[in-house]
């Protein structure tokens, strides 16, 4: 993909060529125009791959919003603007593991591949570890309605990278449940497969 590095700023078509911005990333882009029309990707043969990834595609995205609307009291404070983009790359990595299911319909089975969201920050720039250094431990409930984060006593000024001027911190742990996401043939959308503990 091309990109603009001179002083003209603009958006829209000269010609072939389509100039436009990308959310979160400095600076315009230029692209060629030609692309299928939408009537094409949904019904023609040789679109069937991309109609196959499009579908399991949102249904990741579907699982990954899941995962925000739960969390959704903190994410205001503490994402970056690229979470969507990196919960639903994770939620894909997820539906690629189900072998059960045929290409286009593949489950979300979180359930089972939970190592993907092993150490996901909320904010890429900014982790957990590059701020609190103390150890911790955090377990929960089987049922999980509830968790223990547990910390042994330590000394903020040696284990804390507080940026300058802090004077205060709070940790906070909070819980959510998200239900494994499968393809309903009646509505023809991903749904939780358990809708009750999926909040």
């Amino acid at each position: 993909m091309a990109r603009q590095k001179g002083l003209m700023k603009y958006v829209g078509t000269i010609c072939d060529v389509r100039h436009f911005k990308i959310k979160g990333q400095q600076g315009f882009f230029a692209g060629m125009v030609g692309e299928p029309t939408a009537e094409q990707v949904n019904s023609a043969p040789e679109f069937e791959r991309t109609r196959e990834n499009m579908n399991e595609f949102g249904g990741c995205a579907i699982a990954g919003k899941s995962v925000r609307t739960a969390l959704s009291a903190l994410m205001s404070k503490m994402a970056d603007s690229q979470i969507t983009g990196r919960l639903t790359s994770i939620m894909k990595k997820i539906n690629l593991e189900d072998g059960t299911e045929a290409r286009g319909y593949r489950k979300v089975e979180i359930s089972t591949q939970r190592n993907y969201l092993l150490g996901f920050e909320f904010d890429k720039k900014l982790s957990i570890n590059g701020v609190f250094n103390a150890p911790y431990d955090v377990t929960h409930t089987a049922c999980r309605e509830s968790a223990n984060f547990i910390i042994a006593p330590f000394n903020p000024a040696d284990l804390i990278s507080a940026p300058s001027g802090t004077t205060h911190f709070r940790l906070i742990n909070a819980l959510a449940v998200v239900a494994d996401f499968v393809y309903n043939a009646t509505t023809g959308t991903y749904e939780p497969d358990d809708i009750v503990n999926n909040e």
